[in-house]
């Protein structure tokens, strides 16, 4: 069983984080999916986007890299707020 902390913070109890393959900075979101709360990683991470610019172009520069990341965050950071 899992308690919701004042600011609504939830610990996941570690056989749950094992079974789902959340580990420590795993990004995840939180979906009502008919009536229960579902929690999934967050597909939108920063790291798959930087997987897919090394999977396009087999040398990327410094400054290719570091815009490959600020676009995920501003992505990311679009998503959050509901920003199309």
């Amino acid at each position: 069983m899992a308690v919701i902390y004042e600011k609504g913070l939830v610990v996941l109890p570690k056989a749950i984080r094992e079974l789902a393959g959340f580990r420590t900075g795993t990004p995840v979101r939180f979906e009502a999916e008919a009536g229960k709360v579902v929690i999934k990683a967050d597909e939108d991470d920063w790291l798959e986007e930087l997987k897919q610019l090394r999977r396009d172009n087999a040398t990327l520069t410094g400054k290719e890299v570091e815009e490959g990341i600020k676009r995920a965050h501003a992505k990311r950071r679009a998503k959050w707020l509901n920003v199309p």
